[in-house]
């Protein structure tokens, strides 16, 4: 059938009619007559009779919200929907189940009753293959599916597509669709949210017809659970038990489970009263398939008589993990699982008896911040009729769990845990530590308390000098050792890992060659570098070797371990039966298809003559035997054979950028491969606490630290120091960063394969807090003391010091040693070059006294509150020097003598208003000093006998008493050691007095464990950070831009950049340098392996700073001299959307050895990027030709009726002439403009180009509707040489034209010389917009450069429809939308084309060249400064 749209159509649902289907007729699409049982329900709803005849105008939207298990050959996948003869289409996205949330609006003018008849079509189609094959399926319905429906609003539908012409391959996807049919004078319906659960049911869905659906069932067998939470209050299991009969279940947790699909639930039995249920149970789920159900949804319940069940946890369980479609019925199985345990996350561990704040992750939706419990399952699947004796729900034979269990054997694992550095902390209330758990194992606040020391030593965090603070642990790392027992699931992280690598592998040698096409390579070596890239890919898929399966891989592994194999190209292939040759099947595309041209027509094959043999006929039919004139488009099997066949050169498209592509989507194909649903080891858990209160934390999937023979399967951060940012939870605010080692492994593999860190040693200690408080009569005394007077930090235990037992081969080395606090070690003023002494000057005053009388008492302390020296006699420290004089700090709430008043000077509570009643007043003197010395280690100044001091133990300490303190304590600790590096429990004595009895009581408590590093191991470094520019910043104020700053933070130091105002391109040609960091380790570990950098990015505003994004790197360390470092583009991440880079270079200086280099030049009190390090900047001029502004969305309910242009480049603005207003003439006046800028030599520096469409409006207001960034355009600079060259080369060829006595159109000479002049469309990439600005639009531009009038949209779209067999390429932005038209020229002529004419560029190009300065030409005469003449057949780009 004739169709008059196509695939046109603006992104985010704008966009207008496509271009008609050219001469090609498409086949008549089979069932297109037919009517689906969704529109026949619909309207056998609808009154027809009473519907209106009159014409009005509707509004239609169609919200896109998702699509789910569309083909797996799909790649760029977008949403189109046909109606009236019109076509929207919705952005692309990558991916088998892509999200889209978008809206696409049509307007219709008709009766009700005809709107009703109109035909709709809902498709997807793939955006990178061309229009006669990018169809993925479709589904055709009408409006009354939608009429039906209250408000006329069908809400959240699942359309089941599939392909007309090929009905025998069955549904190709499912997109989630809400229409709604807005009649004139309504207003629309806001739309409800949904969760997917409520949206993935059977009854929600539209089938195509004639589909019909098998029926199914999964067959669940649940045999126990574990370690699951307690989730009932003790009190009120106290007041269930008086109404029930019975004695108290032990366990305050009632579990069930709960299975969900598709709409259809089953429950297991209730096991009360434990936290580790026995279920031993098969419950079967019925349902109809194919399903769009992309999860089996598994919830553990607590049972509760009285109230709702509450809901311990979630578990998506994903269907396309557990099973694969394949047409290979050897390859593709139905959904199967385990058995495997599951493990649950969701909320904290730890029994809330109020609303737990954070129960809703309990729903599975978003990640957990805590292990919640095990669930040992399997699942089966069967198709077809159930058999008549299963039963829905039964018990599990004995036999069948025994032979689970056995092969769920139990394995001891070790973990160990060195913190390194800990940084970027916001907390500096109370102290600090961490914790690391693993499941219940190292949970401090659990039930059943902990034995091992999971958690780090309470300290303050230190003052960094610039915005963060940090953890002294200096040369003494807290350690965290766990031994935990689980099965063996080492073969299959390995495997995973094993396949990550293999991803990150060739994510490095593209990377390797996009940098080297990015620095404009020569077109030899960037062929030889694409070559190269896969060669090596090749290489590495051939030497990957899978692990065999053990003897406890269960059904999926084995399936799993079939398909990573058939796609790394390592199954072999079974010998094909030879049978008697009947005829050649050339139906099935599995092996060679080949491309036919359609303009000469189909390939002929000739049929095989009788009596040859039948390998021969496949390959004359084929033509394999000889070079085959046409390349063949191959159709590889697995990943292996298609790298083969990009390295070959077999594919029909054969280009660089192809190959590109194609190994891009081997990539994507590969990263589909990693995953395993059955890593039953829970992840590994790091909390940041104060006190009970949990602040941050991480969570770390157990496959990336475990160990494993195989270094290429080991997790990538096992053994290594890895970089961890802790989160808050449910927010995206890090809390801290840590810098740690890891190792996790079996018990077996510890003597050999474990070490700690080079140069350290682990020790282990007893510790034990000695307790004191204050009373008016008898001072500091332990008397009717709250907490015991030798306890843990908590309080809750007593631990006397001589109750420690050493256990077996553990000894003490040393007696009882008061430990202080590092924190008091550490200077405030250490990493601050500036530093601002103050000290208070107060006055007391006896009541009814004036301030100036004899009898007044003066005294000084400092800002802290204690006692300080007079300002006159405060000396300057060594190393610094003062820069003023003492004056009063004036800048706060004071009178006008700078005097602040209380009622007495303990109180604390001091306001700028005098009163009578005041007996008290202050005021702040300041004195600013600057550092001109190296850092002295600070001595320490506190309580000489190490008691800490604060008003409650609930509150924070310090180190000298203050007038308030009612409470003390002090740290004791006992170096134990041992000859094997293993963790120790002490058994202490519940009840000191019962040490002579014969079996006392006694509970384990865990130990302190350190890694120390010899004062050899401990060395001082100075790092310079070289921050020229970032790109592609996010625009965070309305304006569409930022203003943006960074910091940085390595080890204890921080420093910060300068603000730039209002720009997404700062440059900021900085260098920060961070001096007397402390790094403890070898050096030569130091230098392979340097700690990681952090670089934050901010939006400066007044009331808070937006986080623009976050680069993590590593130095470069320079232990062998200087050498000039190179920056580098890093990508910014951290940001949802980011699309940022940052330019900049790191070098790590070892203090103490070599000379270090000179500092860098310093220009308005900052350093600048050395003169060797930054990039060359040249004065360059950009020429800007514009044409007009297309199909702008409304914008806050008002249409974009006058807008401007604004262009950013190298930090300089160009302001395009507003058009007055775009209904009347859409074009700008000025279609040509320039702006000078200074811009680096290399193209790897080039900044981008940002584009912002701005509407002016009443008052002054010009919100922002469009954005968009032009990243990499330096292969489009040309020079005056080039120009030159260009001139001198068509001046050449006129002349031989003139000769010849022709005109350049009939000239025999005319074959040998065409012009190929290119339109250069830079690659725009997609900008975040604003919450409120989701508009689209079309930039048209001039590419001949010819003064042109200003066309009518009436003239384009006819220009547009000249190209029948041209490919139609869109590239979108939110705010700019550029069309591309490709057409090779049959003829071959260049003087064909209207807008290339060699006469015309030569008279141009002499006047240009005369004036010998580029900018001194019009506007109108500019060439095309890229055009180039060469003997070859051309390719247009219109």
């Amino acid at each position: 059938e004739d169709e008059s749209s196509g695939g046109g159509g603006g992104g985010g649902g704008g966009g207008a009619p496509g271009k008609p289907g050219g001469k090609k007729k498409k086949k008549k699409k089979k069932g297109s007559n037919e009517v689906s049982a969704a529109v026949e329900a619909a309207r056998a709803k609808i009154n027809f009779s009473a519907l209106s005849t009159k014409e009005e105008t509707f509004q239609i939207r169609f919200v896109v919200h998702k699509a789910r298990k569309l083909s797996s050959y799909v790649e760029t996948p977008m949403v189109r929907v046909t109606m009236n003869g019109k076509s929207m289409r919705t952005q692309t996205r990558k991916g088998l189940n892509p999200k889209y949330n978008e809206t696409v609006m049509f307007s219709i003018t008709k009766s009700e009753k005809d709107l009703l008849d109109l035909p709709i079509e809902l498709s997807v189609v793939d955006s990178s293959k061309d229009q006669t094959s990018n169809l993925i399926g479709l589904y055709n319905f009408d409006l009354t599916v939608a009429w039906a429906e209250k408000d006329h609003l069908l809400q959240y539908k699942w359309f089941a597509l599939n392909d007309p012409d090929e009905p025998h391959e069955g549904l190709t996807g499912y997109v989630n669709v809400s229409i709604q049919v807005i009649t004139p004078g309504k207003s629309p319906k806001k739309l409800p949210k949904k969760s997917d659960t409520e949206i993935d049911v059977s009854t929600n869905v539209f089938y195509p017809p004639g589909m019909s659906l098998q029926p199914g069932q999964f067959i669940i067998r649940i045999y126990s659970g574990e370690d699951i939470p307690q989730m009932d209050s003790a009190a009120l299991a106290s007041v269930r038990n008086l109404f029930s009969s019975g004695e108290k279940p032990p366990d305050l947790v009632d579990p069930y489970a709960v299975f969900e699909f598709a709409g259809s639930t089953i429950e297991s039995e209730t096991r009360y009263g434990t936290f580790d249920p026995v279920y031993e149970q098969k419950l079967v789920i019925h349902g109809e398939f194919p399903s769009m159900a992309e999860n089996v949804v598994i919830r553990l319940k607590d049972k509760d008589d009285y109230e709702i069940d509450d809901l311990i946890a979630t578990k998506l369980l994903n269907i396309s993990e557990i099973s694969f479609s394949s047409t290979d019925s050897d390859m593709g199985f139905l959904p199967t699982f385990g058995p495997a345990y599951i493990p649950l996350y969701g909320s904290l561990r730890e029994h809330q008896e109020i609303r737990d704040k954070y129960e809703k992750l309990n729903e599975g939706d978003e990640e957990g911040i805590a292990y919640r419990g095990r669930v040992l399952i399997s699942i089966d699947s069967n198709m077809g009729e159930p058999e008549a004796d299963l039963k829905t729900k039964s018990n599990l034979k004995e036999e069948e769990t025994a032979e689970v269990m056995s092969k769920l054997r139990r394995h001891k694992y070790h973990l160990f845990t060195s913190f390194d550095t800990g940084n970027m902390i916001r907390e500096t209330d109370n102290q600090v530590e961490f914790e690391v758990s693993i499941g219940d194992y190292g949970n401090s606040l659990s039930l059943v308390g902990s034995t091992y020391p999971s958690t780090t030593q309470p300290c303050n965090a230190v003052y960094d000098g610039t915005h963060y603070h940090f953890m002294p642990w200096s040369s003494s790392k807290p350690t965290v050792i766990l031994h935990s027992q689980w099965e063996d699931i080492e073969f299959r992280a390995e495997t995973l890992n094993l396949l990550n690598w293999l991803t990150e592998y060739m994510e490095d040698q593209l990377r390797s060659y996009k940098v080297l096409d990015r620095a404009r390579g020569t077109e030899e070596h960037l062929d030889a570098k694409c070559n190269e890239v896969v060669g090596n890919i090749l290489e590495q898929f051939a030497m990957l070797e899978i692990p065999k399966l053990p003897e406890n891989a269960n059904k999926l592994d084995h399936k799993l371990n079939k398909i990573r194999l058939f796609q790394l190209g390592k199954l072999p292939k079974e010998p094909e039966k030879k049978e008697e040759f009947e005829g050649i099947d050339i139906t099935n595309p599995t092996e060679v298809v080949i491309d036919i041209d359609e303009e000469h027509g189909e390939e002929v094959v000739d049929e095989p003559s009788e009596g040859e043999e039948e390998e021969q006929l496949l390959k004359d039919v084929l033509d394999v035997n000889e070079k085959p004139k046409k390349k063949e488009n191959v159709l590889a099997d697995n990943l292996f054979e298609e790298l083969q066949a990009i390295l070959s050169g077999r594919f029909q498209h054969d280009r660089r950028v192809d190959k590109v592509k194609r190994i891009e989507s081997v990539l994507a194909k590969l990263k589909d491969l990693c995953f395993d649903p059955q890593i039953s080891i829970p992840d590994v858990f790091i909390w940041m606490m104060s006190g009970t209160t949990r602040i941050a934390y991480t969570r770390i999937p157990i496959n990336e630290i475990i160990y494993t023979e195989n270094p290429k399967g080991r997790g990538k951060l096992c053994g290594g120091q890895g970089s961890f940012f802790l989160k808050k939870p449910r927010k995206e605010t890090i809390g801290a960063h840590l810098s740690m080692t890891i190792w996790f492994g079996k018990f077996e593999h510890v003597s050999r394969a474990f070490k700690t860190p080079h140069g350290s040693d682990v020790t282990v200690y007893a510790e034990t807090y000695e307790n004191q408080w204050s009373t008016a009569l008898t001072g500091w005394t332990t008397k009717l003391l709250p907490r015991p007077k030798f306890s843990d930090i908590t309080g809750k235990y007593e631990i006397p010091k001589e109750s420690f037992e050493p256990p077996p081969g553990w000894r003490f080395h040393d007696d009882w040693q008061v430990s202080i606090d590092k924190s008091l070690l550490v200077d405030n003023e250490q990493g601050l070059t500036v530093f601002r002494e103050a000290v208070f000057e107060g006055q007391t005053r006896k009541p009814g006294a004036d301030w100036n009388n004899s009898s007044i008492e003066t005294w000084w302390k400092d800002e802290k509150g204690d006692d300080g020296a007079e300002k006159d006699k405060i000396e300057c420290r060594e190393g610094w020097q003062w820069t003023g004089d003492w004056v009063v700090d004036t800048k706060r709430g004071v009178d006008h003598e700078g005097y602040e008043y209380a009622d007495e000077a303990d109180s604390g509570n001091f306001g700028p208003v005098e009163r009578n009643y005041h007996l008290a007043r202050r005021r702040l003197w300041v004195r600013v000093r600057e550092r001109v010395g190296e850092i002295k280690t600070k001595e320490y100044d506190g309580d000489p006998e190490g008691w800490e001091y604060s008003k409650l133990f609930t509150t924070k300490f310090h180190p000298k008493e203050r007038t308030f303190d009612m409470v003390r304590r002090r740290r004791w600790n006992r170096k134990l050691v041992s000859d094997i590096p293993v963790p120790v429990v002490f058994s202490v004595l519940k009840d000191p007095d019962d040490k002579d009895k014969e079996n006392p009581e006694k509970f384990n408590i865990a130990p302190r464990v350190m890694t120390e590093f010899n004062s050899s191991n401990v060395q001082k470094y100075q790092l310079r950070a070289y921050l020229y520019q970032a790109r592609g910043l996010l625009g965070a104020d309305p304006t569409g831009y930022s203003d943006p700053y960074a910091r940085i933070i390595f080890g204890n130091r921080s420093g910060c950049t300068r603000t730039l105002q209002q720009t997404c391109s700062p440059l900021w040609d900085t260098t920060i340098i961070l001096d007397n960091i402390e790094i403890c380790g070898l050096i030569e570990e130091i230098e392979n392996n340097p700690p990681h950098i952090v670089i934050e990015m901010f939006d400066e505003d007044v009331l808070n700073h937006d986080k623009l994004g976050r680069v993590v790197c590593k130095p470069r360390v320079m232990l062998k001299g200087y050498d000039n470092s190179k920056l580098q583009w890093f990508d910014i991440s951290g940001v949802k959307k980011s699309k940022g880079e940052l330019l900049a270079a790191f070098e790590l200086y070892k203090l103490g050895e070599n000379e270090l280099p000179l500092p860098p030049p310093i220009n308005d009190q900052r350093y600048q990027v050395p003169f060797n390090i930054r990039p060359e900047l040249i004065r360059t001029r950009v020429e800007i030709l514009s044409w007009g502004l297309r199909q702008l969305k409304e914008y806050k309910l008002l249409p974009v009726d006058s807008p401007h242009v604004e262009i950013e480049i190298g930090g300089e603005t160009l302001c395009l002439d507003k058009i007055k207003s775009v209904k009347q003439h859409s074009n700008f006046d000025n279609p040509t403009n320039f702006i000078d800028v200074m811009l680096p030599s290399e193209d790897l520096y080039m900044p981008p180009i940002n584009i912002r469409i701005l509407d002016n409006r009443s008052f002054g207001y010009t919100p922002l509707v469009g954005v968009a960034t032009i990243k990499e355009y330096g292969h489009y600079r040309t020079s005056y040489e080039a120009l030159k060259d260009s001139y001198k080369e068509l001046k050449k060829q006129e002349q031989l034209l003139e000769l010849e006595g022709s005109s350049p159109g009939d000239s025999p000479i005319d074959d040998n010389v065409y012009a190929d002049v290119d339109l250069f469309v830079p690659e725009i990439s997609e900008q975040p917009r604003l919450e409120d600005a989701a508009p689209s639009g079309l930039v048209i531009t001039n590419p001949t450069r010819k003064k042109l009038s200003s066309p009518s949209p009436e003239s384009e779209q006819k220009v547009s429809h000249e190209a029948d067999s041209s490919q139609l390429d869109v590239q979108k932005t939110d705010g700019v939308e550029i069309i591309v038209i490709e057409d090779e020229d049959p003829n071959g002529k260049a003087g064909k084309h209207p807008d290339i004419k060699n006469k015309n560029k030569s008279q141009s190009m002499e006047k240009l060249i005369s004036n010998e300065e580029i900018g001194q030409a019009s506007a109108a005469d500019r060439p095309t400064p890229s055009a180039t003449f060469y003997p070859k057949k051309p390719k247009r780009k219109i």
